[in-house]
């Protein structure tokens, strides 16, 4: 199954080659690697060139738009993957990203599977030689707590163990799953998440497969398939804390849900163009799959002046995009549909 990567590309050559060596070293090989390129200078585009023999690599070039809506519609235009990935330029991926989220995918014919995102400041090969140092670190005080844990055991009897001592090991093998614990404020939200994850994990199998809609009640499918539903949402939308970081980015799409939907950004908004994008595809279908093993770098920039994000631009027709990025939303989904009445909340 081929994965058309779609990536806007406006500036700055040093995020690219981050960006595109993360392609390079992905454990899945059957990638087409869409760069389009939004009016970028001429110099920081020579870089293609050295990718062109180790990346399946397209360029396409916008010539009387721009913006990063109308650059990833030039790409879906132009993608021949059975799969959609967006990647922005500045950022990068773990090397077994994109073949966790198609295997999860292929799993039960989804069309939606998403992962996990981590937000740094740092380029491709720091951030990684941190973390490698970081699970050396771990690794090192694992081992002297099993040793210090081993030599107390041979030290003293079993039977004399102080007694709070024990109450303390008896709270440390008490654990939250990661999902309700992100939700423990007793709110509707968490109420409904801890339903939801009840809901799915009563029909998972041994092995973490899923039982096959065969063996289960007309009733039993539909009830899975509303808690994904509402755990997309909740995960995708609720939870990213404020409108301007609702995003498309870290999600496998099948290209056959985007096609026969005619899903597209709406290239007239400059800042949230992802959220109806997102909310309409939501609304499309009831197939969807977690694999937060899957990670998307998000690189956050530290130079508002020279290199800002477009959350760092400041424009006073942002508030006025606002207003327009939610009935654009609103117009894309059903009326009566569960995603439309939480998303009015």
């Amino acid at each position: 199954m081929k994965v058309s990567v779609i990536i806007p590309f406006h500036r700055g050559e040093e995020y690219l080659r981050d960006c595109l060596d993360s392609l390079v070293v992905q454990t899945y090989s059957d990638i087409e690697v869409i760069v389009v390129n939004d009016h970028a200078p001429e110099d920081d585009l020579a870089c293609l060139a050295e990718y062109e023999n180790i990346l399946n690599l397209k360029l396409y070039h916008l010539h009387d738009k721009t913006g990063v809506a109308a650059a990833r519609n030039l790409g879906l235009d132009e993608a021949a993957g059975d799969y959609i990935f967006f990647l922005d330029s500045d950022d990068y991926l773990y090397e077994n990203a994109i073949e966790l989220l198609v295997t999860g995918a292929q799993e039960r014919d989804d069309d939606i599977t998403y992962g996990k995102k981590k937000p740094t400041w740092f380029q491709r090969s720091v951030y990684f030689l941190r973390k490698q140092e970081e699970q050396e670190e771990r690794e090192e005080q694992e081992a002297q707590d099993r040793e210090e844990e081993q030599d107390e055991n041979d030290l003293e009897a079993p039977g004399l163990r102080m007694e709070e001592d024990q109450e303390d090991d008896s709270q440390e093998n008490v654990e939250d799953s990661d999902d309700e614990a992100d939700d423990s404020d007793g709110s509707y939200e968490n109420k409904d998440s801890k339903q939801d994850i009840k809901d799915i994990k009563n029909h998972q199998t041994d092995d973490e497969g899923y039982v096959s809609d065969n063996d289960l009640s007309q009733e039993e499918i539909t009830r899975r398939r509303e808690a994904r539903t509402r755990m997309a949402y909740r995960i995708l939308v609720s939870k990213r804390k404020g409108i301007r970081n609702i995003s498309v980015l870290g999600i496998l799409y099948k290209r056959s849900l985007i096609e026969e939907n005619n899903l597209r950004f709406p290239e007239n908004l400059i800042y949230f163009s992802d959220i109806p994008f997102l909310m309409e595809a939501l609304s499309k279908t009831n197939r969807y799959k977690k694999r937060f093993g899957a990670v998307y770098i998000k690189r956050k920039h530290n130079d508002a002046i020279n290199f800002p994000a477009l959350s760092q631009i400041r424009d006073p027709n942002r508030f006025n995009e606002y207003i327009e990025v939610y009935y654009e939303t609103i117009r894309r989904i059903s009326e009566n549909s569960d995603l439309k009445r939480r998303f009015d909340k």
